[in-house]
């Protein structure tokens, strides 16, 4: 019993807004955090396609194209969630170059700062997402595994070209 209550005391809650990654331990922390950040003028950054990505635009985890904030949340929740809270400061407001960790710190940025920059996402070379190791053990997997998805052909290529240079 202590375990399961140990375990949903630490549970995170996170945003309800789909371009959010924000997460917390407490509700009134997440009420908090709503109403601070998706208030007037965060629905103004919707209408303006503030959260409009540059095309081609990729997850910065895998080869997947995303063409909004909204679009990367989502896939990210989908395939990346242990990812999500990642150190990496792999976002960039277009305005001031000021890097971050995660998406709603950029809109606490924007809300604090009055930059009216857009998100930049980095964009990875192909194969420096997944450790070599994956790619050389498990490459047929990487083709023909559950994701199966186009592009895992191109890092599999690019593994290989790095290792015949070493």
């Amino acid at each position: 019993w202590n375990l399961a209550f140990a375990e949903a005391s630490t549970k995170k809650l996170r945003c309800h807004d789909q371009a959010c990654d924000f997460s917390c331990e407490s509700n009134e922390e997440r009420i908090d955090h709503f109403d601070k950040t998706h208030c007037d003028r965060y629905k103004t950054w919707i209408v303006n396609r503030r959260f409009n990505l540059p095309p081609g635009t990729r997850c910065p985890y895998c080869t997947h194209c995303v063409k909004d904030v909204f679009a990367l949340c989502q896939h990210l929740k989908l395939e990346h969630p242990m990812k999500m809270h990642s150190p990496i400061s792999m976002y960039s407001c277009s305005s001031c170059n000021r890097r971050f960790n995660r998406l709603h710190l950029i809109y606490q940025h924007w809300h604090e700062s009055g930059c009216e920059g857009n998100v930049i996402v980095d964009q990875p070379e192909i194969g420096s997402f997944l450790p070599p190791r994956a790619v050389i053990e498990a490459a047929s997997e990487l083709i023909t595994g559950p994701r199966g998805k186009k592009g895992f052909q191109e890092i599999l290529q690019h593994s290989k070209n790095v290792e015949m240079m070493r």
